[in-house]
């Protein structure tokens, strides 16, 4: 995700400001135009949406009520695609659920009204599977004033970003986003424990898309999709 592109878009919308900017508007509306105009390009062959990070939950926004016209947004000019044109929605490490009021949305309402309006897995007929992680647990990195040039630990990291996205540092996650907001209620939820699913390619051997991230979760998703194709 193009993070300067979100927050330089959305500075000149002012329900981003607000807080409640629904994911169609400036901010994160030309995300959801290059997914549809993708998507297009297949001669409207269902496909499958695979989002990692900020990704996943743009991808059930990029789909919103199936319509095709955007109106349950209530408002902005970004693409939707029709509930035909996708088969099944893939996250991996996706923080799906707005943090609590005492945490900052840092999605301005983007991700609060997709989780209030489309919640779950809101299509019946889709097929969904939510990946997450759990090698590392959050904990609180207290520096000494005068040690204030310390580096930021992985675990330090870890707890202040967990915060931001459900409200609790010291739980399990993928280093950004905890497990318990990657796994999309009602959804196919799978795992990678500890030894695997680090939210980052930084760690190339050990993130959802190295190769013992996929042996853990690509099967499954391979076999959901043939029940879903065969219903």
């Amino acid at each position: 995700m193009d993070w300067l592109k979100v927050f330089s878009r959305g500075a000149t919308d002012l329900s981003f400001w607000a807080g409640k900017a629904p994911p169609t508007n400036k901010a994160f509306g030309w995300y959801l135009d290059l997914v549809h105009d993708s998507v297009q390009k297949h001669d409207g062959t269902p496909c499958v949406l695979m989002g990692h990070s900020a990704g996943g939950w743009l991808a059930r926004a990029c789909l919103g009520d199936g319509s095709g016209n955007g109106r349950i947004w209530g408002s902005g000019d970004g693409k939707q695609l029709k509930r035909e044109e996708v088969l099944a929605i893939v996250t991996l490490g996706a923080p799906h659920y707005p943090p609590p009021d005492t945490s900052m949305e840092m999605t301005r309402g983007a991700l609060t009204l997709t989780s209030e309006l489309i919640p779950g897995c809101f299509h019946d007929e889709v097929y969904y599977m939510s990946v997450g992680g759990s090698p590392i647990v959050g904990e609180k990195q207290n520096r000494l004033w005068w040690k204030f040039w310390e580096p930021t630990t992985v675990e330090g990291f870890a707890y202040n970003s967990y915060m931001g996205v459900c409200g609790k540092g010291g739980v399990e996650g993928d280093g950004v986003v905890p497990q318990c907001s990657a796994h999309l209620d009602g959804s196919r939820q799978i795992s990678l424990g500890k030894e695997g699913g680090f939210h980052s390619v930084n760690e190339p051997e050990r993130w959802y898309g190295s190769e013992m991230g996929l042996n853990k979760w690509l099967r499954e998703m391979e076999e959901g999709l043939a029940v879903a194709v065969s219903e």
